[in-house]
């Protein structure tokens, strides 16, 4: 969590979007706050829940004095597709200019037949993003994995925290089908 706190205060990120609800929305929450008070930057959590128990607990955990920063919208997950690759999203993600994305949601297992996948969410983030997208994905190692490859090897993994980074994205940066299979097509 304590890295999660750091980013904030460093980087200052206006709208962060969190792919799972719950403990780590403190730590980025406290550290708006801070940014706020330090520097009269004020930025805002997206917060997605796909548990409606877990949704309940954070709406009745979350400080009050954090509130103002976090934004817990319920929403159940739903399949996507990029090129080659299967994965799950929230369905009713707000269209914000995200310019964090923190991954610990949804569960990756598919809504359709439980195949294991990873999450889409920070893909869609980027594909309408004009701007830099940065993220950090925790314990998601098949998210992690996809991503680099669609991210043309933009994810760093630390296998000491059991977290991945990934660099500065934008749409620019996603690899089609044929950058996939190494096709140069003319």
């Amino acid at each position: 969590m304590l890295v999660l706190y750091n980013y904030v205060r460093q980087h200052k990120p206006k709208e962060i979007l969190e792919c799972g609800t719950g403990v780590s929305t403190i730590p980025m929450a406290f550290a708006l706050m801070e940014n706020e008070r330090d520097f009269n930057y004020c930025g805002r959590i997206t917060s997605m829940e796909e548990h409606e128990e877990w949704y309940n607990i954070a709406q009745t955990q979350l400080p009050f004095e954090l509130k103002k920063y976090v934004e817990i919208i319920l929403s159940p997950k739903v399949e996507d597709y990029y090129y080659l690759f299967r994965g799950v999203k929230y369905k009713q993600v707000p269209d914000r200019k995200y310019d964090f994305v923190f991954v610990d949601g949804p569960t990756t297992s598919s809504p359709i037949d439980g195949q294991k996948t990873f999450d889409f969410d920070f893909i869609n983030v980027v594909r309408r993003s004009s701007e830099p997208v940065f993220g950090i994905i925790d314990c998601r190692k098949s998210t992690a994995y996809v991503l680099n490859k669609i991210l043309g090897g933009k994810v760093r993994v630390d296998y000491v925290r059991n977290m991945s980074y990934i660099g500065q994205c934008t749409k620019h940066d996603l690899l089609s089908t044929n950058e996939f299979i190494g096709l140069k097509i003319k």
